[in-house]
């Protein structure tokens, strides 16, 4: 007879004699086993283990799966802590009572499910979930953070509302508190946002609605707050019908959108892992600055996001060949080879990128800063091979006295190269020169100057 054939409670029993003695990190590596196994083991990690058992002193891993798995571990603590502080449990079952009193509908499955949502809203919202999670069960929380979680703030209520997607508990919250359908709640952020996050089109399309008649009416701009908040949620929910709407809301409507607030979306989309979320933030008329655009490829390779990152050459917004920073020292490639991905690398290759790296005559030490090198620094032999495949000088890396001494296979691949190739730098930097200078033409309108600052030859300007 097979485990898995065993009645479930016997099943959850032997799951929960593994936990207990090989610990959360280890019985979490076995959920690949099959999607039963999966259901099992979660619901035993998240739903029964108290939180020291992921915060044990040493254990990093546990500590990574409590962060993100917060949603599901604070919905399944709503009616029995079991380890959990009780100020968290208890805010949730306020909120939930007022809701389900609001909606007359106060059974199981009603508030099992208000309990999902809310739990998700809180933990992609509040940037000290983690933190009050984690704190002592013994002791009372700060004073400064339970205000904000405070009995009958009308904050709260509407934004908690608008998650569960109430138009009813919204008007009645409303009805007490009108200015509050504005505010920005501690636990759930703007009501906007909250419904956004959640997935709720029918109530942002009301609430935006809403918010088109009230500024008609005169009231305060600074309603339009909620805005930015909001498509940063959606992008965060991959709610995208919602963030495309928000976005050209904000565009068509409102002010332009500010670098700063440009930047975090365009961060929060490559998080996504989604190029669709991507193209909607750089396809929106915004002009982003070079930094912005830097951050945004770097994290795309950090997190393997390989179609995103071709998107951003591909589209036109970052140039393949050229320095991302103002220092000379960063490329698109040399990103790729840092971090190690091979099929970036090749993509990159494959659109044109120069396997030496851009040829900026204005960087008088770009050669120093070679892919090749990185790679060789990097012990990576496929990389290192890609790139003398593709034309990589290897003259251009240092003496092995200067950098870690390589694995053998790279020694190999570098001295074979060298013996083939028998072109020095300074003639590769001279053709550069004479690739550049092809470029230059003639302008007699721009202004004259010599070595000693007098007028006698025009300058020159590129194609």
């Amino acid at each position: 007879m097979e485990l898995l054939d065993m009645p479930p409670e016997m099943v959850q029993r032997v799951v929960g004699c593994y936990v207990s003695k090989f610990g959360v990190v280890q019985a979490w590596k076995t959920r690949s086993i099959c999607r039963t196994w999966r259901e099992y083991v979660e619901y035993e990690v998240l739903a029964r283990q108290p939180v020291r058992a992921f915060t044990r002193q040493g254990s990093l891993s546990g500590r990574e799966i409590l962060r993100h798995n917060m949603a599901t571990f604070v919905a399944y603590r709503i009616k029995n802590p079991k380890g959990l502080n009780t100020f968290l449990p208890n805010f949730m079952n306020r909120m939930i009572t007022a809701l389900t009193q609001v909606a007359g509908d106060s059974n199981d499955a009603t508030q099992n499910e208000y309990a999902k949502l809310l739990s998700h809203v809180f933990a992609n919202t509040y940037e000290h979930a983690y933190h009050l999670i984690i704190v002592n069960p013994t002791k009372p929380i700060n004073a400064n953070k339970a205000a904000g979680f405070a009995e009958g703030m009308s904050a709260n209520l509407i934004a908690a509302a608008a998650a569960i997607g109430s138009l009813d508990a919204i008007r009645h919250f409303v009805a007490q508190d009108s200015k509050a359908l504005w505010d920005k709640s501690v636990a759930f952020g703007y009501p906007l946002a909250a419904a956004a996050l959640a997935g709720r089109d029918d109530m942002v399309m009301i609430l935006y609605k809403h918010l088109l008649a009230v500024r008609k009416a005169g009231a305060d701009k600074s309603t339009y707050k909620c805005l930015t908040p909001a498509i940063d949620a959606a992008i965060r929910g991959c709610q995208y019908k919602v963030a495309n709407f928000l976005l050209r809301a904000i565009i068509n409507y409102s002010k332009p959108l500010i670098s700063a607030a440009y930047a975090k979306l365009l961060i929060a989309s490559v998080r996504t892992g989604n190029v669709k979320f991507v193209s909607l933030i750089l396809d929106c008329g915004v002009l982003p600055t070079q930094h912005t655009l830097a951050s945004a490829f770097t994290l795309a390779v950090k997190d393997n996001h390989e179609e995103i990152a071709t998107y951003f050459c591909t589209g036109g917004h970052i140039r393949i060949n050229k320095f991302m920073d103002d220092y000379g020292v960063q490329s698109p490639l040399k990103t790729a080879v840092q971090r190690g991905r091979l099929e970036l690398t090749k993509a990159l290759l494959d659109m044109g990128a120069y396997p030496d790296g851009p040829s900026n005559i204005q960087e008088h030490h770009w050669y120093l800063h070679c892919p090749l090198e990185v790679a060789v620094k990097k012990r990576n032999v496929k990389i290192v091979q890609l790139l003398l495949e593709c034309g990589a000088i290897p003259h251009l890396v240092k003496s092995y006295e200067d950098i870690p001494p390589p694995p053998s296979a790279i020694r190999v691949l570098i001295d074979n190269a060298k013996r083939h190739n028998t072109k020095p730098v300074k003639f590769r930097i001279r053709k550069i020169l004479k690739d550049v200078s092809e470029l230059m033409v003639y302008d007699p309108s721009l202004p004259s100057s010599n070595s000693r600052g007098q007028g006698t030859t025009n300058l020159v300007h590129f194609r």
